[in-house]
């Protein structure tokens, strides 16, 4: 988005959220991850940690960094692929359409 002078990032986040794209995209990301079963995945990784670590006394913030430290390496490439595509191509046809005087 770096590239975009005539157009924010803060403008282009409002467009896809108001055009119903971020909703679209979400619904996509999730059924994705669904088909590839990753949440099956994450849930096995969060029962390990769960049975390694004493949760109940940790702190959640650091529960979570954890967990999310564990999580990246096991996120399909291919979908984060997908979403970066969905999401480029919402940008070039935003950044394409003329701007209102």
């Amino acid at each position: 988005m770096a590239d975009l002078p005539h157009i924010s990032r803060a403008e282009i986040e409002r467009r896809f959220h108001e055009s119903g794209e971020f909703k679209k995209a979400t619904e996509f990301l999730a059924q994705r991850l669904r088909e590839m079963h990753w949440d099956e995945k994450l849930r096995t990784v969060c029962l390990d940690y769960a049975k390694e670590n004493d949760v109940s006394r940790m702190p959640r913030k650091i529960v979570l960094g954890d967990l999310k430290t564990l999580a990246r390496p096991i996120f399909p490439e291919e979908v984060k692929k997908e979403l970066s595509e969905r999401v480029a191509a919402f940008i070039m046809q935003e950044t394409d359409k003329k701007e209102p005087s």
